[in-house]
């Protein structure tokens, strides 16, 4: 497919849970691997919209809303870090893909890990950003607090307290964009953020096989993911406290030149 403005694409695959949406952009010429692209719950790919542009120069690049979260079709049930795993193989291997390289963000990031880990072969590079090795008092504070629903109300007070999770967003317009996934997730909405409040990176970091690298971002979770940082070597890690929630708007070529550089591509 010749798209040579980089135009993202909107589309839906079959997935292991029904319709997966996507967003997915070519390129002139994929020259490299794909990359793959998962963001954080509960929000969608809409997050990598502006930043698939920047790195799909010379690969396609997708972001798909992981199952239950954006316009994708939802589990029957809670899924586990594993269960994201597989559906995001499922996807891959319905494009056709063989090998690949995958960007996770917060729980992306924890879906990306597995993937790795569980085919090592056909994963080459991982950047995780904000990958947090939590205490367990921190995974019982952030159970209670953020694994709640927010019901419904009547007069729409609850549109409030969805507002004031995503205030980490520094402008209104990166608000606006990420507003509508808290509300359509609804009932879902803690699904993903359980899932990852119970996996672990540093239990399986010796059995991680491609080539790894984590961002840390200046978020709600920088000094859980510093805390995972001292198992790591220093080329594994990378510290950008200038960048927030939102920083692939603002620093999307940069950070592809980073992701260039670290996957050869």
């Amino acid at each position: 497919m010749i798209n040579p403005n980089n135009k993202v694409y909107r589309k839906y695959i079959n997935g292991m849970y029904g319709q997966m949406h996507l967003r997915i952009s070519e390129g002139i010429v994929s020259q490299f691997r794909p990359i793959l692209c998962i963001h954080l719950s509960p929000l969608s790919g809409i997050i990598y919209e502006n930043f698939l542009k920047d790195v799909s120069k010379k690969r396609t690049a997708i972001a798909p809303d992981t199952p239950g979260y954006g316009m994708s079709d939802s589990p029957p049930k809670p899924p586990r870090i594993d269960d994201y795993a597989n559906a995001m193989f499922t996807l891959i291997d319905n494009l056709n893909f063989d090998e690949i390289d995958i960007i996770g963000y917060g729980t992306g990031s924890k879906i990306a890990f597995q993937m790795g880990l569980i085919k090592p072969e056909q994963i080459k590079h991982v950047i995780l950003i904000s990958a947090p090795d939590y205490t367990s008092e921190e995974i019982k504070l952030m159970n209670e607090k953020l694994g709640k629903v927010i019901e419904p109300k009547g007069d729409g007070s609850h549109l409030i307290k969805l507002w004031e999770q995503v205030k980490s967003f520094p402008k209104n317009n990166q608000r606006m964009k990420v507003f509508p996934d808290h509300i359509r997730a609804g009932k879902r909405k803690p699904w993903g953020p359980r899932a990852a409040f119970s996996y672990s990176y540093k239990d399986k970091l010796n059995d991680f096989k491609p080539k790894l690298l984590v961002l840390n971002i200046n978020n709600e979770i920088t000094i859980p993911t510093r805390r995972l940082s001292k198992f790591l070597n220093n080329n594994n890690y990378l510290e950008r406290l200038d960048w927030q929630h939102g920083f692939l708007d603002i620093y999307g070529e940069e950070f592809s030149k980073i992701v260039s550089q670290f996957t050869n591509c």
